[in-house]
């Protein structure tokens, strides 16, 4: 069981039975949403907006939060890229490393941001990405 959204936790295994990877209201219990097939044995990570960003391998998916409707997916190859290896995801962007260094994905869309990131972050918030290069812990301000 992970945290999933405001109020909303995702729950996957075979103790859930047929439709074993959900999204539950965390009050009453009941299903939200069912995550897209296939799912089961992927990690994703709430981006405290609406978005659930997955990773598994050499895949990148992003499921919409509330409903668990699949929003975009890449997968080694495809689009003639390969998927970055995420690194902390933050209000609608997904940090990572790629093939030619830093990266910033939308969310919700898969499509690179327009800024080029200087750094690969590791845990972001609305102030600061922290950054570890060469054993040094280094801060930069977020962008909006």
């Amino acid at each position: 069981m992970n945290g999933a959204g405001p109020g909303t936790v995702r729950v996957a295994g075979p103790q859930v039975g047929d439709n074993g990877d959900q999204l539950l209201d965390v009050t009453s219990g009941r299903a939200r949403a069912f995550m897209p097939p296939g799912m089961r044995a992927v990690d994703c990570t709430y981006d405290r907006a609406a978005t659930l960003v997955c990773t598994k391998g050499f895949a990148v998916v992003a499921v919409d939060a509330a409903t668990g409707t699949l929003l975009w997916s890449l997968q080694d190859g495809d689009q003639g890229r390969t998927p970055p290896t995420v690194t902390a995801v933050w209000h609608g962007r997904v940090y990572g490393r790629g093939a030619g260094g830093p990266v910033v994905l939308d969310a919700r869309t898969g499509a690179d941001m327009p800024t080029k990131p200087e750094a690969v972050p590791l845990l972001v918030n609305g102030y600061v990405g922290l950054v570890l290069d060469d054993n040094h812990l280094f801060s930069y301000p977020a962008g909006g």
